[in-house]
């Protein structure tokens, strides 16, 4: 997104985003199932039942097998920083 690129499947709300508005990318994956869905329809007929996101979900987990993602952040303290600095400092120096 810092690139002023489209970023497609790179986290977990399903990994789409733009430049717009940092992590507000929802509209991304509501046009993201849609077009699944359409896809999926695009061979019924009138009157055929349609597959749901429900059936698409169902079917990847019987295919796949159930997954999900785990997302835990923490806070960097400001002497991380120093840290870093000091390290950098350290390998520029020893490549001298």
């Amino acid at each position: 997104m810092d690139a002023g690129k489209l970023s497609i499947c790179g986290e977990e709300s399903f990994g789409t985003g733009s430049d717009h508005i940092r992590e507000k990318d929802g509209i991304w994956a509501v046009l993201a199932w849609l077009s699944i869905i359409a896809y999926r329809n695009k061979d019924k007929k009138p009157g055929e039942k349609l597959l749901s996101v429900a059936d698409v979900v169902k079917e990847h987990w019987a295919t796949y097998g159930r997954n999900f993602f785990s997302r835990y952040d923490y806070e960097v303290s400001i002497s991380h920083f120093f840290v870093d600095e000091y390290i950098v400092d350290a390998l520029d120096s020893a490549m001298d």
